[in-house]
């Protein structure tokens, strides 16, 4: 299964997490600019280390139009700490809060762009392994039918392997593409993003983490319901239905009764029974999406005060 197309969707998917780590990152970097506006407060025993960090003479105090130092300070014992504090003392653009500013846009930007021509990427290979193995199952589906259609002279299976031929196989066919990009790309990115998140906080994501565990498993509880009640409401509106198909195969005995009325009130009542059992599914889906969205709302509050409560100086 790893080979040929499915192994550059994989391959592009993990690139375009990498990205969206990366862009998560400057937007972070963008965030705390527009917040701290460069400034840093310094304390005597600090003054060495950060002229270090920063490769400039820093003053005691409170410091201002310094571009990303904040975060350079911040993440002095960081793991990433040591590559930052070298692009800052590198990069003129970092040093200053305007040119910060616009460098980390442009960043954003591009980083977007890229993600985004690489999920497209993605998507093209898997697009083209579902293709490829939907091809190789219809050709042996035809093989087949010139096989052992000759035997059937009354066509009995025709319509069946008509329908295998088409509409099962473009159903089998999404299902692959669908069941490639999610292998592809929601592992890397969830592993990407929680190693990201722990880096930066381990404490904080941890604290989040537990939240966003409920959450998720609320919302799967929630959608197995549902999906059991529509299985349910799907088998009765199925039922009504097919009474209704049936009615169309009695014009005959009810033309020749004069049953006309009698079947006319029958019909309705089967059809306003079927209209409330669809109605009813379509209800369901409502309030189980208004739940799922009510728990995500949820879990974002509950996360964004972890993240607001906590010091950042910490």
């Amino acid at each position: 299964m790893l080979r040929g197309k499915p192994r550059s969707a994989l391959l592009w998917s993990f690139l375009s997490s990498v990205v969206l780590c990366l862009l998560l990152f400057s937007l972070f970097l963008t965030a705390d600019l527009m917040t701290m506006r460069g400034r840093v407060d310094l304390t005597s025993g600090e003054i060495n280390r950060a002229s270090k960090l920063a490769g400039s003479s820093m003053q005691m105090g409170e410091t201002a139009n310094k571009g990303v130092f904040s975060v350079v300070w911040w993440s002095r014992d960081k793991l990433w700490g040591p590559a930052l504090s070298n692009a800052y003392r590198r990069m003129e653009w970092l040093r200053k809060d305007n040119s910060a500013l616009m460098l980390l846009v442009l960043t954003a930007v591009g980083l977007g762009i890229l993600r985004g021509l690489l999920l497209s990427r993605a998507r093209r290979s898997s697009a083209e392994a579902g293709w490829k193995i939907v091809s190789g199952l219809r050709r042996h589906v035809h093989r087949q039918r010139l096989r052992l259609g000759p035997g059937d002279l009354e066509d009995a299976d025709g319509r069946q392997v008509l329908e295998l031929f088409t509409r099962e196989m473009d159903r089998l066919r999404d299902g692959i593409v669908i069941w490639l990009l999610r292998m592809a790309r929601c592992p890397f990115e969830v592993f990407l993003l929680i190693g990201l998140a722990l880096l930066i906080d381990w404490l904080v994501a941890l604290q989040c983490l537990i939240p966003v565990a409920g959450c998720w498993y609320l919302v799967q509880r929630e959608r197995e319901r549902f999906e059991a009640a529509r299985k349910t409401a799907n088998a009765r509106t199925d039922s009504e239905l097919r009474l209704l198909a049936e009615s169309l195969q009695k014009t005959r005995i009810v033309r020749g009764y004069g049953m006309e009325n009698f079947e006319h009130e029958q019909f309705q009542l089967h059809m306003d029974r079927f209209t409330r059992d669809a109605m009813a599914v379509n209800k369901r889906e409502r309030w189980s999406r208004r739940t799922c969205h009510l728990l995500a709302a949820l879990c974002a509050g509950v996360v964004a005060f972890l993240v607001g409560r906590t010091d950042r100086s910490s």
